[in-house]
């Protein structure tokens, strides 16, 4: 019979935290902080009359992925195997970790319906000029910019 060692036993609880961690989300929800809840927000109808994408610069999600990946990686294969398996994982987990938390962003230049311009810096790529938004404040700061469906215009 053959012994598992403590490198597989350590790669594998890491793999299995990273998993269990990236599901405790569901896709497309929103993660908000407890101070952001229990209290009033108002939105408003704008236009986005232009827009520009940008690219958020990969943080550090990107080098804990890869060094997540290069450790889960070191943990498997024996001689010049774990080589080959460290440059994978680490590979695989900087490519992870840098689209997970770098998504494209959009400068929106907004026509509010009462008149005033404002621009907002967003992630996500899915406006266009000339579509209708909600725009969500919480006093004088905006919270998110929303999609406005055909029937609700």
């Amino acid at each position: 019979m053959r012994r598992i060692n403590r490198k597989t036993i350590l790669g594998a609880a890491i793999l299995g935290m990273v998993l269990s961690i990236s599901g405790c989300v569901p896709a497309g929800s929103n993660v908000v902080t407890p101070r952001s809840t229990d209290h009033v927000l108002t939105y408003g109808k704008a236009t986005v009359t232009s827009f520009r994408y940008l690219s958020i610069q990969p943080d550090a999600a990107t080098i804990g992925g890869a060094a997540a990946g290069a450790l889960v990686g070191s943990a498997v294969g024996s001689g010049g195997g774990t080589v080959l398996a460290v440059m994978g994982g680490s590979l695989a987990g900087g490519y992870i970790g840098s689209h997970y938390s770098s998504p494209n962003a959009q400068d929106l230049t907004l026509r509010l319906d009462n008149g005033r311009r404002v621009v907002v810096r967003i992630k996500g790529t899915s406006f266009r000029q000339g579509e209708r938004v909600y725009v969500v404040r919480d006093g004088n700061r905006i919270v998110s910019i929303q999609h406005i469906g055909p029937r609700e215009l």
